[in-house]
């Protein structure tokens, strides 16, 4: 981004660059009657000022409405969506300066190696030049070593974003903040027309997006578990990393995902085992699966199949010979390995579903017969 566009994006809060309008105008937008907004009229710095002060004003007016009667509750319930809807429409207009951007800086986990993601889902991103140097000076302030600011081609970011679930985003543009749903601003070609959507070759399914964003939340966790000493902290760590565990397992029983395999000559599968004696007194033994698309083609005797996670898993658990330590879910990229423990209580967690649906069932049915 050339130093002229990127001046665009900065908004100065206490004198606005030449052509930018002062903050007072922009936020008058918000209160009149007919919203005078001009499709194309604003500069990206002006548009991130609306999008920050226009989420304020949302946020303000829910904690309000907390304490509003029925009667007030049903008007502030309109003039609610009057808000969301302006800001819908600043944030179509910013979406257009974003699809002009070459690069996007972003917070590096060197943790996962992705874009870095908080115990919330969100993840950080700037375009604003002067907001990620000081970015990177508070970095260094803080000792922070659990992220790095990198950049990415726009595009490749957006891609980045949509395969790692991540659907939160916050943008920091020099002194304003706002949040961002991923679609508004980095939606990738098609995304908006469903039909498309599912056709295109690197389409994942919500679950499995989904399922790798709580992967990614939960290896951030574990990582700052691991460094700290017994205590408070600690445990509260453990407990943060007992409910991440408890969201996956309903995705993990709903993904359908790619398992590397053999096909033998009587049309049985034969799982490919990976093993790795290198850095284990003990060889690990695990089957290899991906949770987005796959390449099916044969590869050297090999390849993917799509299989239900669950099923697989609960079949693994059987296994006689017992040779099975567990999952490596994308081995080389995200290294997630699950073990014959957590596959166990996987499996004790669907039987308690199983169990909790026959009882409603058998509710209903001698309510029926009542």
């Amino acid at each position: 981004m050339d130093d002229y566009l990127a001046s665009l994006w900065h908004y100065d809060l206490e004198q606005p660059a030449l052509g930018m309008r002062p903050k007072e105008d922009l936020e008058k937008l918000f209160y009149t009657q007919d919203f005078p907004f001009v499709k194309g009229a604003y500069q990206a710095g002006e548009l991130c000022y609306m999008a920050n002060f226009s989420e304020r004003l949302i946020l303000g007016f829910r904690k309000q409405m907390e304490n509003k009667e029925e009667k007030e509750l049903s008007e502030a319930k309109q003039f609610l969506e009057v808000l969301e809807n302006r800001r819908r429409l600043v944030m179509q207009d910013l979406a257009v300066w974003v699809n002009r951007l070459d690069t996007v800086f972003y917070y590096k986990s060197l943790t996962t190696h992705k874009p870095f993601v908080d115990f919330t889902g969100l993840t950080y991103c700037f375009t604003d030049a002067k907001a990620m140097e000081k970015a990177q000076e508070s970095m260094k302030e803080r000792n922070e070593g659990r992220f790095v600011v990198e950049s990415l081609p726009k595009e490749d970011y957006a891609e980045l974003l949509y395969k790692n679930g991540m659907d939160k985003v916050l943008f920091n543009e020099g002194g304003i903040l706002f949040h961002a749903d991923r679609i508004e601003l980095f939606a990738r070609p098609f995304e908006n027309n469903p039909e498309q959507t599912e056709t295109n070759p690197a389409y994942m399914a919500q679950e499995n997006r989904h399922l790798r964003l709580l992967i990614l939340m939960f290896l951030e966790t574990q990582a700052v578990y691991e460094k700290k000493e017994e205590g408070e902290d600690k445990k509260h760590l453990q407990k943060a990393l007992q409910n991440l565990e408890a969201q996956m397992a309903p995705y993990f029983m709903q993904a359908q995902c790619f398992f590397k395999v053999q096909k033998a000559a009587d049309d049985k599968v034969n799982f490919f085992v990976l093993t790795d004696s290198t850095h284990r007194i003990n060889a690990l033994a695990a089957y290899n699966v991906l949770p987005d698309e796959a390449l099916t083609e044969d590869q050297g005797g090999y390849m993917y199949q799509k299989m239900p996670f669950f099923g697989v898993a609960h079949s693994s658990l059987d296994d006689g010979q017992n040779r099975l330590d567990g999952m490596v879910m994308d081995p080389g990229d995200l290294d997630f390995f699950l073990n014959k423990d957590w596959l166990r209580r996987l499996d004790n967690f669907a039987k308690y579903v199983v169990q909790k649906v026959q009882e409603e069932e058998n509710k209903k049915e001698k309510e029926k017969d009542k």
